[in-house]
């Protein structure tokens, strides 16, 4: 499945794991099925590893923006880590960072360039 998740063995938090090519659709499915797992109640926690994949594009992320949007009260208070591995995916990862405030300013997404900056991040409230 290109868009896969599993929970972080400590149980802490949820990782969404896409792989390419994966379409809006595949995401979509993925972010619904966690958004329906025990583990994203009450608050999700989430870390987003596109470390070995693809930038996304504008487009996508406007896409991401609005499933946000939508799902409003099943993320409220949620929080994710979008872990990167270089400029380019960074500054998508900002984008998406930037458009969710507007749209959900009661979630928080920040990206990272490491996964061990991300956890600490992500696990301490």
């Amino acid at each position: 499945m290109p868009v896969a998740w599993t929970v972080e063995p400590k149980g802490q938090f949820v990782v969404l794991l896409p792989s390419d090519p994966s379409t809006i659709e595949e995401w979509r499915a993925a972010m619904i099925a966690i958004l329906e797992a025990p583990i994203s109640r009450p608050h999700l926690t989430m870390l987003v590893d596109r470390r070995t994949g693809e930038t996304v594009s504008a487009e996508f992320v406007t896409h991401m923006a609005r499933f946000f949007a939508e799902h409003k009260e099943a993320l409220l208070h949620s929080r994710t880590a979008i872990v990167v591995s270089d400029d380019a995916a960074f500054g998508m990862g900002r984008m998406t960072e930037l458009k969710s405030q507007l749209d959900n300013a009661d979630s928080t997404i920040r990206v990272f360039r490491s996964y061990d900056a991300a956890v600490p991040w992500l696990t301490t409230r």
